[in-house]
């Protein structure tokens, strides 16, 4: 993800490429794994910003809240729905690939939507009951990564202005993945 002009994403088409090339992988299954780790990142993401949102409010009130924070939070929230829409439909199994979504493309080039019903159909597999023990490993990881990154502002903060605040680090990891967002 570095070599791209956003460090946190950009870097899917090389990883997927790199899956590929090592270790046989075919496209289809390598952008898969990239759309299961990207969702099951988004949703841990999402919490992290819900929090510190919070976080933000009681700390600061409701009036201290910018239009443009307002709006941003708006566009999480919108955001979150589509995750909530995606959960949704892979619970239930249903494609979203073949829902009304996507029907305007499903006429026009059907290689494409059979492509992505093939990705759609790897994340259902991975999402299905028996594989529970993975998906709730995968969770635990990312909500590894996110602890740890909350730890890192936690001692940035301690470094810059010799205390520990928990809340402040919670709010600066929170606003910085809202201007990723951006």
């Amino acid at each position: 993800s570095y070599i791209t002009p956003v460090a946190y994403i950009g870097g899917e088409l090389f990883r997927g490429q790199m899956l590929r090339d090592k270790y046989g992988v075919s496209l289809q299954k390598a952008l898969s794994s990239i759309f299961i780790d990207k969702f099951l990142e988004a949703a841990v993401w999402i919490v992290v910003l819900f929090v510190s949102a919070v976080v933000f409010v009681f700390h600061s009130g409701i009036s201290s809240l910018s239009s443009a924070v307002g709006a941003s939070l708006v566009s999480v929230a919108f955001f979150s729905l589509f995750l909530v829409l995606v959960y949704f439909f892979s619970v239930k199994r249903k494609s979203l690939i073949k829902s009304f979504f996507f029907r305007p493309f499903r006429s026009k080039n059907s290689g494409i939507t059979d492509f992505l019903q093939e990705i759609e159909d790897d994340f259902f597999m991975f999402f299905s009951p028996t594989n529970k023990k993975y998906v709730l490993g995968t969770i635990k990881l990312a909500l590894l990564k996110y602890v740890l990154l909350w730890g890192r502002n936690v001692f940035l903060i301690f470094y810059l202005v010799k205390v520990f605040s928990f809340s402040a680090s919670l709010m600066a990891l929170g606003f910085s993945y809202l201007s990723y967002m951006a």
